[in-house]
């Protein structure tokens, strides 16, 4: 999970709120849908909210997300600062979620998120005992972010830059992290935030 710096809501729901003060998110035009999540797209670099696969803006890749659900928090449902972009995957993240909420649940808008998490070269995801543990394991259970698919997903996105599958010297494990902590792009490379979690493993242990 990385931490999603948030931008002020697009102009066009602004102005549908001021129109319409007792709407829902149910009264949402199909094409204001669609820009919201247009918008999360971007601001999220094209990176699912929870587990930080490529998403883009096709309804066959991704879905607003509210973190804090509308069947329990119905005065948020238009609240931009509780909108998210989450992939589809049927079996985790925010398709798995759904309607469930835990007030422990770590939100991808806390600056310090990616904390709480610790990822391995073979794509498992633990929580990081130093970082609020229960809220880690909470958070993985109910995203299902430890799944088969997602270790298999990671793991192969870290092979790819010779994680797990040869031996990288120091200096080209900080290379690595300098290339996915500042990406140059507005996309992020897919799994990035699991990916720097395992270099700067893999540096601690180089360097200690």
């Amino acid at each position: 999970m990385r931490h999603i710096n948030k931008n002020p809501e697009p102009p066009e729901l602004h102005r549908f709120r001021r129109a319409n003060r007792r709407a829902t998110y149910e009264h949402l035009p199909d094409m204001l849908r669609i820009n919201i999540r247009s918008c999360l797209v971007q601001e999220q670099l094209y990176s699912c909210c929870y587990c930080g696969n490529h998403i883009n803006e096709s309804n066959d890749y991704s879905h607003l997300e509210h973190f804090k659900p509308r069947h329990h928090f119905p005065n948020l449902s238009l609240d931009y600062n509780n909108m998210l972009a989450s992939c589809n995957s049927m079996n985790s993240c925010g398709k798995k979620k759904d309607s469930s909420y835990d007030s422990q649940l770590i939100s991808p808008l806390d600056p310090l998120c990616s904390l709480h998490f610790l990822y391995t070269p073979e794509g498992e995801v633990k929580p990081n005992p130093n970082h609020n543990p229960d809220s880690a394991r909470i958070t993985i259970e109910m995203l299902n972010l430890d799944c088969d698919r997602l270790r298999g997903l990671r793991r192969r996105a870290m092979q790819g830059i010779g994680l797990g599958l040869c031996d990288l010297s120091a200096d080209e494990v900080e290379q690595l992290l300098h290339s996915f902590e500042k990406p140059s792009s507005a996309q992020l490379p897919a799994f990035s935030t699991a990916i720097v979690s395992a270099l700067k493993q893999v540096l601690h242990e180089l360097e200690g």
